[in-house]
């Protein structure tokens, strides 16, 4: 966040959540999305964490300022090696592999990682994953 001179701001539901999950897993997850949103944000801009769980699940949005992404590439997103700016000048690098590797960790929890619509800029990711007994 620092390398891109944004900050984060966190809400959580409660001090304290534990759910049964995969810590590496979500780790490595959660690390490539803020890093994406830090990435593709402006300067002085804020990304927001939001925790929160009811009976059934645990939700982790990750919500950026951004240029945001069409509602036509959403699931396109997800797709291995894809990039919607694919051209050698692009000003954000990468190969286009985090999203799908982020989405099947997810899934391999039981999970889902999806994008959420969002009014105005910004790019809005949405991590669920199910109760499961502590």
């Amino acid at each position: 966040m620092d390398q891109h001179k944004v900050s984060a701001r966190m809400i959580l539901q409660e001090s304290e959540i534990f759910w049964k999950c995969d810590p590496v897993l979500l780790d490595k997850t959660l690390r490539h999305l803020f890093s994406n949103a830090a990435k593709f944000s402006p300067e002085g801009s804020e990304v927001c964490i939001i925790v929160t769980r009811d009976t059934r699940h645990l939700n982790i949005r990750v919500k950026d300022a951004g240029p945001g992404i069409p509602d036509n590439l959403q699931e396109k997103i997800f797709e291995p090696f894809w990039q919607q700016d694919r051209s050698d000048t692009r000003e954000q690098q990468g190969i286009g592999l985090g999203l799908t590797i982020s989405r099947r960790a997810i899934r391999r929890m039981g999970g889902e990682l999806s994008i959420e619509p969002c009014d105005g800029a910004g790019a809005e990711f949405l991590i669920t994953l199910p109760a499961c007994p502590l």
